[in-house]
């Protein structure tokens, strides 16, 4: 069975008052990804404040998978390319 988790970010985001943000954090077959998505993304959302929000949330985004991916790589030991 898939277990999925969600979380609202927005109020802790004074940039963010006014808007709506949906995510799905699936897992794919893990809850792993899921957990540490969504302990990132509000860091990551948190450290660019004032920023552009689509661009803000794409490089939150983007970080918060390199970050996984190279967790991920040193826990199994394998290089990402």
């Amino acid at each position: 069975m898939s277990k999925f988790i969600y979380v609202c970010l927005l109020p802790y985001l004074q940039d963010w008052k006014n808007s709506s943000v949906y995510a799905v954090f699936d897992g794919h077959g893990g809850v792993d990804a899921s957990y540490y998505s969504v302990a990132q993304i509000l860091n990551y959302l948190i450290s660019q404040s004032g920023k552009d929000k689509s661009q803000a949330l794409s490089e939150a985004i983007a970080k918060t998978d390199q970050g996984f991916s190279r967790k991920a790589a040193r826990e199994v030991n394998v290089t990402i390319m």
